[in-house]
């Protein structure tokens, strides 16, 4: 089984010419020229993901950049990349990294991990001043973390 949004989704591989994957209705459809090759398996559904974590995640960040720009934030860019340890991250210079395995999580906490990282934009420390904006812009923060931490990485 595979996650989406928060949500658990059975594999059905068949043997085809061209190889993809689709997500209708409980189900992720695969088609690749060998069903029996684990490691195409494998890789497809990985692209598969990154393409889509990259649209949402785009997306998300979008709809909640509307709510800081008053702020002067300012960020470098925006990189998505598979990550084992951590859901985002904020560097120095002002680049925000999401997990693109954060597709997997239910999309209140996906939006956790974003307001989160736009919070280290204007305050680097998990300080009064960064959890006062996190509480300002999601009040129900601690419950959405919760709720991700019981994702598995």
């Amino acid at each position: 089984t595979h996650y989406y949004l928060g949500r658990q989704y059975r594999l059905k591989v068949m043997e085809g010419q061209q190889s993809n994957v689709k997500l209708i209705g409980r189900f992720f459809y695969m088609r690749v020229p060998d069903t029996e090759d684990k490691e195409i398996v494998k890789k497809k559904m990985l692209e598969w993901y990154k393409l889509h974590a990259k649209k949402l995640l785009v997306r998300r960040v979008d709809n909640y950049l509307t709510r800081f720009q008053k702020m002067d934030l300012v960020f470098t860019k925006i990189i998505f990349r598979r990550m084992r340890q951590r859901w985002g991250s904020c560097s120095v210079n002002k680049v925000i990294v999401l997990n693109t395995e954060l597709v997997k999580a239910p999309l209140h906490c996906i939006d956790y991990v974003i307001v989160h990282e736009l919070c280290h934009l204007l305050y680097p420390k998990h300080n009064k001043d960064f959890y006062k904006l996190l509480s300002r812009m999601l009040p129900d923060w601690k419950s959405r973390k919760l709720r991700l931490e019981k994702v598995i990485l």
